[in-house]
């Protein structure tokens, strides 16, 4: 009796005392409470219903006393993966036996008219080789997150230089009463004076010209169903128009830039994802797993002369507990391709959103691929927040910053039976290891910096803005 006890004194003591909000102890003798009123505070834009959605309990509950903290933890970071707030706190409040929760928000800033400067080399790594200021998008892209403080998005992006583009998307969450179904859609004009038309030594090979060597009219419609707290699935119809100049078409005949090198390619593309995310933090995860898979038809025999490709790719994350400061990250990506070879435009191997760290100066254009990137970090600075009283407002104020250590080490595979021929990486086992710094601060802001050595005798020092896993 006494270890039963002690199994559920010492997860509530924590729930209060590491808090640092302690008002009042439930009786340990009972072993469960109703959930009673849910009031949020501290949400000037965001409707109340939104909150309650991500919540790990519901009014009318039963909560068991050795498990409330897990709820109110997991609770917590669902809230925070919103990215709607900085920070969130939740603070149950015993009466009998039923617990009523009082949640403590801090609303980020929404509106974001970013004025946008984009490299069109596949990462920082790679301007910085040549500092070709004419391979610059640059522009204005209107983000206005948490639109109506529903989590609406509306975005419109407006961009000339290197790419023009002109385009807008609105996305709404719940559109049913049962806040499981929401719509996505959006469309625009993209052009390019400058393509990427293959590949040689495993370096992309560009054609550039004062006239528009490639434009695309887009448009897209998402439906998205979130039953459950931590599964999505979403299924989009999306159609395209691309057309190329001539130059684009000669320079490419040997593996066709579009399907059977047609100089202009009409197509739809169907596709299906499911998405499992139980992360403590999507933005820089210390603990949880994800996995997704994404089946995507290409051409659905509509429209004349669209390609018939099926394409296969998964993801799956783990994120582990070693220690203290120690963690072990683990993320294994694929891609297949199934039925015709994909034209150059739709062909996408390592090197552009995947790659084996090592390799960023290398794309290994292919069919089907293989990766996987492991990290072992030992957090130097905690999570700690700073108040910047020179910045105004409460959007502002408060900064969230951390900083890690990290040994990594990763592998992949690029299988390629069109480009290979001039693409000595490819058909080959890649490896790549080093250490680095990451440094996490608010907004979602991340700056890695890692030094790199491969197997196949590359070094080098890399920058990245995004999370390693």
């Amino acid at each position: 009796m006494l270890a039963l006890r002690g199994n559920i004194i010492l997860p509530v003591l924590l729930l209060f005392f590491t808090k640092g909000i302690a008002q009042q102890l439930p009786d340990f003798n009972q072993p469960s409470y109703t959930v009673g009123k849910i009031v949020v505070h501290g949400n000037k834009v965001t409707k109340d219903f939104i909150v309650v959605r991500e919540l790990a309990f519901n009014k009318g509950d039963t909560l068991f006393t050795g498990d409330m903290l897990n709820r109110i933890n997991r609770s917590e970071f669902n809230l925070n993966n919103t990215l709607l707030f900085h920070f969130v706190t939740i603070v149950p409040q015993f009466e009998s036996n039923t617990v009523h929760f009082d949640i403590y928000l801090r609303e980020r800033w929404y509106i974001w008219p970013y004025p946008m400067i984009e490299n069109a080399d596949r990462n920082l790594n790679t301007w910085l080789q040549n500092k070709d200021f004419q391979r610059l998008t640059y522009g204005i892209d209107l983000w206005i997150n948490n639109f109506r403080g529903r989590n609406e998005i509306l975005q419109i992006k407006a961009e000339t230089g290197f790419e023009r583009t002109l385009a807008g998307y609105y996305s709404k969450p719940f559109i049913d009463r049962k806040k499981r179904f929401g719509i996505k859609f959006g469309g625009g004009y993209a052009m390019n004076k400058e393509v990427n038309y293959g590949s040689e030594e495993n370096r992309r090979l560009f054609y550039r010209a004062d006239s528009p060597q490639r434009e695309n009219i887009f448009a897209e419609v998402v439906l998205t169903y979130r039953q459950k707290l931590y599964t999505r699935q979403e299924l989009s119809l999306k159609i395209n128009n691309y057309s190329v100049a001539d130059s684009i078409t000669a320079l490419s005949r040997d593996f066709s830039y579009l399907n059977n090198n047609q100089s202009e390619s009409d197509f739809f593309t169907l596709s299906y994802l499911i998405k499992h995310d139980k992360r403590d933090f999507i933005i820089y995860p210390l603990r949880g797993y994800m996995f997704l898979v994404r089946a995507r038809k290409t051409g659905l025999g509509i429209l004349p002369g669209s390609p018939d490709l099926l394409e296969l790719y998964s993801e799956v994350h783990n994120h582990l507990k070693l220690g203290k400061r120690l963690r072990l990250s683990t993320g294994v990506y694929g891609r297949l391709n199934l039925l015709d070879d994909p034209p150059y435009l739709h062909q996408q191997g390592l090197g552009y959103g995947d790659f084996v760290r090592g390799y960023e100066l290398y794309v290994m254009d292919a069919q089907h691929y293989f990766v996987s990137r492991n990290n072992l970090k030992f957090t130097i600075v905690k999570p700690k927040t700073k108040k910047l009283d020179f910045l105004p407002g409460e959007a502002f104020n408060t900064a969230f910053y951390a900083v890690y250590a990290n040994l990594f080490a990763d592998a992949g595979y690029a299988e390629d039976r069109l480009y290979f021929g001039q693409n000595p990486l490819s058909n080959k086992w890649l490896a790549g290891y080093g250490a680095g710094v990451d440094f996490v601060t608010y907004y979602d802001l991340i700056l890695r910096m890692e030094y790199s050595l491969t197997i196949d005798g590359n070094r080098g020092l890399y920058f990245h803005f995004v999370k390693p896993i």
